[in-house]
Parts: C-alpha cells; structure tokens; sequence
C-alpha cells in the first residue's frame, strides 16, 4: 500500500474481518466491493482496522485518464487526490473539521494481473455504519431487550422515532462545512446520496452525544476549471439518479440531458418596453458547478427529516412495489413532472415537528436554477447562525450519556473490530 498521508500503521498480520463470519462483503456497487482488515499480534488481539475497496476486475474506468492523477494510469487514483485535498481544505479552514470526509489512507495493488483484468485498492478508515442504516434504526419496530431478573431477553415494540432535531443542524453543519472546502478546491462531488454519508466516533468537544457524519466515496468526484467554476457535464462521473440536481439529470430514452439552459433573472438588463420595470430572463446552459454540490446537501438533509433512504417522489424511474406516487408528483425535470419537492410536503406531519428555519434552510438548497441557489459559504453562515438554540442543548455538552437518553440515535456504535479485542477465530468459508 502508499500511504497517502501522516497515519502510521501497526506491525502484524492482515486478516480479512468475515461479516457474521463468512466472506459476505460490508458493501458493493457498480465500480468494487468493500472489505473490512483487521491487523492481529500473534495473541490474535486486533492491532489496526482499514476498509478495503477494490474495483471490479476488469473495470473500463481504469483505463480512463481522467480517473488517475496527472492522467497517468495506474498511478495514484483521483478519488485518492481529491479525498485527502477536501481533508486539507477543512483542516486549513478549521483544524479539527477534516473529521467530516472519510479519511482515505492509500491506495495500492494498481496492476495488470492478468492482463485483461486491470483493478486496483483504496484503503479508508474504519466506520460504523451510514445513512440509510441510521434511518433504518430509527423506525425499526422492535428490538430485544432483557428484563430484570430474566434470563432471555424479550421483544419490545417501539414506535418509529425521528431524528432529534440537534442531529440534523449537527448533520446539516458538516455537510455544509465539506461543500465549503469542496469549493474551495473546485470540486463537485457528483454522488451525494445517503449511501455516502458514513459516521464516525462522537467527538467529546462537538455534539458528543451523536456520531460525527462523515461524507465518503470519491470515485464519481471531478475537479472544475478553478475554485468557483464549472464543468462541463459530459465529463461527469457516474452517480445516484434519485440524488441527481436538475443540471444532472440525463434521460435515457432520448440519450440526452434533460435541462439543457436555466431561464435565470438577471435584474440589471434594461426594460422591454417604455415604463416597464428592468430586468428579464436569460439562458445560461446547464453546466456543473459547486452548486450542483448544494442540491444534493438539499436532497440529503430532506431524507434525514422524512426518515427516507431515498425520497419517494426520486424513485419513480425504478419504482418499487404499489409505488404510490402518480406522474405529477414525482420530483424530475420533465414535462408534467415536479421540480420543486419541498413544496410537496413541506407541511406533512413529518416535517411540522421541526423548525422552520431548518426547513426554510433546506428549501433554499433546493432551488431548481443553481445561480439561485444558496451558495456554500452563505450555507454555512446561515446554519451555524440558526442552529443556536435549536440544537437540544447538544452542541456544547460533555460527558458520558446513557444508554437510554431520550437524544439518542438508535444505530448501533459497537465497536467489532476495536483495538485490543480478540477478533473471530477463522475458519474455512464453504
């Protein structure tokens, strides 16, 4: 493996950790698989963990200039580059804040072996779970508890819980501190889902009470022109349809993108006729930009209040079973199809038990024209502006918390492979 930054690792054995003890990986997509190693003494006791991705054997990106760094393939992968630069873009802008995005370690094994089966490795450290698993917990319905004097635990029905709303400005801030830095570097991340949303140990200075959110996989990221430019479209990598922004959006029936100009208002141009009021509208083509990074954020933060992995009104390309949502309602950018999700159900139940101004915040993300858009820095500015006094208290609090505070994330944050535990004993997978 090279090292990609300042870590230094533990001397031992690297065993692949087995899920529930079989050779079932923690995730899988279309471009690799994710593994969890630990690192053992010759007690078998856990010295160091890394997550492991490995591309598909034989994917076609490895040999796509674009996905190496100086376009030489099989050198350092982008993702690698682009990860640790966001890191260092929030370290310079808050040292402490480069907890937000997944740390990426290295990378290695960039090989030809055999020759038509090109892959490679990124390493990144060991969390504890994403998005959609903190949803799930949260409206899970049961869960085995064990009683007083009882030797067998027993099954509790619980009612589903919403995220305190402290967690969703705690949530909100990071988001909107790495589409700072993202900005910073001239970045668009591309693939902003929930799936990409992982969590990390409570920092005891910062919201102790919940887990840090960490954003993660690079893979899909591109660099823009300069720090506030754009990019042109084509050269976007692949990504979520159900997270994409408007000027994301291709249709794949007419092999073209959807919103080929945003009709914005420009102010300044001169009156269309004798005593009309200045200003009118003006095409600008749809191109990529820090913006497109703000939608997602809008996108991400709305599942978090509906509890949604992925929003109903966004699943209607691949509908899923009985899917209720009719034609009109469901969020797109095509004719007789809404572009506007928070004017749907802004005020359904799920969404009346938050603030406004968390939802006001939310709404201004997504904006269909991106120059309307919020743009990260004021993003920030306004979050950390209203969060006071709205974040239960959370923000500033120290010490340990029960197991049952009423505050708490569902999601387990048991440590499987903490250091200094004995790992699984190995055996043969069938």
């Amino acid at each position: 493996m090279i090292v990609s930054g300042p870590r230094t690792y533990a001397q031992g054995t690297w065993l692949p950790a087995p899920q529930s003890h079989d050779a079932i990986p923690v995730a899988t997509g279309n471009s690799g698989i994710v593994h969890v190693w630990v690192c053992v003494d010759r007690n078998n006791r856990i010295l160091d963990r890394v997550v492991v991705k490995q591309t598909v054997p034989g994917i076609a990106s490895y040999n796509d200039p674009n996905n190496w760094v100086n376009l030489q393939v099989g050198g350092e992968p982008m993702e690698s580059l682009i990860a640790n630069a966001i890191a260092g873009e929030l370290w310079s802008n808050n040292h402490g804040d480069e907890k937000f995005v997944a740390e990426c370690l290295g990378w290695g094994d960039c090989q030809y072996q055999p020759p038509d089966l090109p892959q490679y490795k990124l390493y990144y450290e060991y969390l504890f779970g994403n998005l959609p698993e903190c949803i799930e917990s949260q409206w899970r319905t049961s869960k085995l508890v064990r009683r007083p004097g009882r030797q067998r635990r027993t099954r509790v029905v619980q009612e589903q819980e919403p995220f305190p709303e402290g967690f969703l400005w705690a949530l909100f801030e990071a988001l909107a501190k790495v589409a700072v830095a993202m900005d910073g570097q001239g970045i668009v991340h591309g693939d902003m889902q929930s799936g990409n949303i992982f969590f990390g140990q409570p920092d005891p200075n910062h919201f102790a009470i919940w887990p840090v959110p960490k954003l993660g996989d690079f893979g899909s990221a591109r660099t823009l022109n300069h720090p506030g430019g754009q990019l042109d479209r084509y050269f976007m990598g692949p990504y979520a349809e159900t997270f994409a922004a408007p000027e994301m959006d291709y249709n794949r029936q007419t092999q073209q993108y959807t919103v080929q100009f945003f009709n914005h208002w420009d102010p300044n141009l001169p009156p269309s006729a004798p005593g009309a009021r200045p200003g009118g509208y003006v095409q600008r083509p749809a191109v990529l930009s820090s913006k497109t990074n703000i939608w997602q954020i809008g996108l991400l933060m709305l599942c978090a209040i509906r509890l949604e992995p992925e929003l109903l009104e966004t699943q209607w390309r691949v509908q899923p079973p009985n899917y209720p949502m009719p034609l009109h309602q469901a969020m797109g950018f095509r004719p007789l199809m809404a572009s506007q999700p928070m004017k749907m159900r802004l005020d359904d139940p799920k969404s009346r038990r938050y603030s406004r101004q968390l939802l006001t915040l939310v709404k201004k993300c997504l904006v269909f024209d991106p120059d309307a858009r919020i743009s990260p820095q004021q993003l920030l500015q306004e979050v950390q502006a209203k969060m006071i006094g709205r974040d239960d208290g959370m923000m500033t609090a120290r010490g340990r918390f029960p197991h049952n505070h009423p505050l708490k994330l569902r999601m387990s944050l048991t440590d499987k492979y903490k250091v200094g535990k004995k790992p699984y004993k190995r055996r043969k997978v069938a």
